[in-house]
């Protein structure tokens, strides 16, 4: 079978929202999730110009190659170490001295603390902070992928932000 642009585009389109957010929540890196999806779909184009059967499952295909992707990215963090490029550094120092309560927070605690709390909320509760601040969902795009009202969407997310808060500012 000789696959068309078209086809790659409806494979994408169908697929792409599910693929970048199986990645993202391996990676919990938005650039580099970005850079792993892009890269993803590059070789599965690459292949369907070549390719000479259907592909029957086009996510779960997707899936597994993001998983080999994901065990090849985390085994080249390992091994590169951490450093600042001069513009990091930059912006690091140039932070103004008067700080709202968020960035206490955040310059309080590592990443790693965060979502140690985050993974310990309820299921409910962890995802709607997800979809809300990870993934700039609006809260009524929330309230119908949840099936729940609006009002109780925005209630729960900023309850439980003001847990997360006090937890780290005790």
């Amino acid at each position: 079978m000789r696959y068309t642009e078209e086809d790659f585009e409806t494979i994408y389109r169908a697929t792409v929202n599910h693929v970048s957010k199986h990645v993202f929540f391996r990676v919990q890196n938005l650039q580099d999730a970005q850079d792993l999806v892009q890269d993803l779909y590059f070789e599965l184009y690459k292949h369907m110009q070549n390719c000479t059967e259907k592909i029957d499952h086009p996510q779960a295909y997707l899936i597994s190659m993001a998983n080999h992707a994901l065990t090849t990215y985390y085994q080249s963090k390992l091994r590169r170490p951490v450093t600042l490029i001069d513009d990091e550094i930059d912006l690091i120092e140039s932070l103004p001295d008067t700080l709202e309560l968020e960035t206490e927070v955040l310059d309080k605690i590592t990443t790693e603390e965060l979502w140690a709390q985050i993974n310990k909320l309820s299921d409910l509760d962890r995802s709607l902070l997800i979809a809300r601040y990870r993934f700039d969902m609006s809260y009524s795009e929330i309230s119908k992928q949840y099936n729940l009202p609006e009002t109780t969407i925005k209630s729960k997310v900023y309850k439980t932000l003001e847990d997360l808060k006090k937890k780290f500012l005790k």
